[in-house]
């Protein structure tokens, strides 16, 4: 999935949000200290393999948009700070519209 058009994760700026494909490797669900149900996932993006987090979901929620481990999927994330290292928000996150996308671009 190297493409110059997309901004690779490694690269991405804290404070900013990034859309592009990536690959889904992993999915595991938690419960956060308030109760609510998060979803850890690990994102490929061809160069670097980053854990991101979208909160307010659950593994069987993503499952139904179709998002599972070996998905290509585009997602939408907010880059953030979190005690002092990058982290990837998920806000968003559907199939790739990208067809002819796969699991090794």
């Amino acid at each position: 999935m190297i493409n110059d058009r997309f901004t690779t994760l490694a690269d991405a700026e804290i404070g900013t949000s990034l859309s592009r494909p990536v690959l889904v490797s992993s999915i595991s669900e938690s419960v956060a200290k308030n109760g609510k149900t998060f979803v850890r996932m690990t994102i490929k993006d061809g160069v670097t393999e980053q854990t991101a987090t979208m909160f307010d979901t659950s593994v069987a929620s993503l499952e139904l948009k179709g998002i599972t481990k070996e998905t290509i999927a585009d997602v939408i994330l907010n880059v953030n700070e979190y005690q002092g290292s990058k982290n990837f928000i998920v806000n968003d996150i559907t199939i790739a519209s990208d067809p002819s996308l796969s699991i090794n671009d």
